[in-house]
C-alpha cells in the first residue's frame, strides 16, 4: 500500500498583508470559521499583527459551538453558529446575515 498526502494544512503565522490592511481597517463584514484549530490560528494572527480587536469585530460565522468557542473567550463581538455542523448550514447562516 502506498500512502499520499494530497490535503495538508499549515497554520500560518501571520495574515497575508492584504487580510491584516482589510481588518485594521474594518474593511470585512465577516469571518468563516470550520474548526476550532483555525479559529485559534485566526487569533494568533491578529495578536501578531497588532490588530487582535480589529479581528475581534467582524461577525464570525462558526460551523459548531466547540468552534466559536476561542472566538468568544477573546471577546469576539457577535459570533454566530451553524445549525448543524456542515458546509450548507454554514453557508445558509451566512446568507441569513
Amino acid at each position: 500500500m502506498h500512502t499520499a498526502v494530497v490535503y495538508r494544512a499549515v497554520k500560518a503565522d501571520h495574515f497575508p498583508p492584504p487580510v491584516a490592511a482589510a481588518l485594521a481597517q474594518a474593511e470585512l463584514d465577516g469571518v468563516l470559521h470550520f474548526s476550532a484549530r483555525s479559529a485559534e490560528a485566526y487569533l494568533d494572527c491578529a495578536a501578531r499583527g497588532g490588530i487582535g480587536d480589529q479581528a475581534l469585530a467582524p461577525e464570525h460565522y462558526c460551523l459548531s459551538r466547540q468552534v466559536a468557542a476561542p472566538l468568544s473567550a477573546a471577546g469576539a463581538a457577535t459570533v454566530r453558529i451553524a445549525a448543524r455542523p456542515d458546509e450548507a448550514a454554514l453557508l445558509e447562516l451566512v446568507g441569513e446575515g
